[in-house]
């Protein structure tokens, strides 16, 4: 009984483990927060940022991540030592202008896992004091990964909308699902009129 007793906590231990040492995959505001932060960085490279900087980010109103964009925009001047910072205010000639055009994320089915999606994509403006344009481009960062399903809740936050992802069919499954249906339907219309016709 006690070798028993032994051998079912080896095993309890042995599954135990594996799972708690298995790293938790990143939570889609983390990898958006990543996103934003590659995409800055590419964009600020070799520009002389001056004391105060105007930031206008031009959103529709729907737009719930402005936030966001604002926050790692924000945190990126901070490291280039840029004290005064102005939202969504021209009240500096140093300007920095953006348009976001995409933020998305979406899940397919991969083998047994999902395959996790993360797209952004804005548009950035920079003039400097004297107006001369630094930096005029759409920029885009994709991530893709995969998680277990039941990492999905996980992941998202349910507070807010734009972290949660949107399930996108394959291929095969557009296809399938209205020949299913195709199908179906005829065979229940062959059934009504083969009943009918005895």
């Amino acid at each position: 009984m006690k070798s028993l007793l032994k051998i079912l906590i080896i095993l309890f231990f042995c599954n135990t483990i594996p799972t708690l040492s298995a790293e938790a995959p990143q939570t889609n505001l983390q990898l958006l927060r990543t996103l934003y932060d590659d995409l800055f960085a590419g964009a600020f490279v070799g520009i002389s940022f001056s004391d105060s900087v105007s930031i206008l980010i031009h959103t529709n109103e729907d737009v719930a991540y402005k936030w966001l964009i604002e926050e790692r925009l924000v945190d990126k001047l901070r490291s280039f030592h840029v004290n005064n910072i102005f939202i969504d205010k021209a009240a500096e000639p140093f300007e920095i202008e953006v348009r976001p055009i995409e933020q998305s994320i979406s899940y397919s089915k991969h083998k047994a896992k999902l395959r996790r999606q993360v797209n952004v994509e804005l548009y950035l403006h920079i003039k400097d004091a004297n107006n001369k344009l630094l930096f005029s481009n759409t920029l885009k960062r994709t991530r893709s990964d995969t998680i277990k399903t039941a990492d999905v809740k996980r992941v998202e936050n349910l507070e807010l909308s734009f972290t949660r992802g949107a399930q996108r069919r394959s291929f095969l499954g557009k296809i399938a699902e209205p020949v299913v249906v195709s199908l179906v339907t005829g065979f229940v219309i062959y059934l009504f009129y083969s009943y009918r016709s005895k």
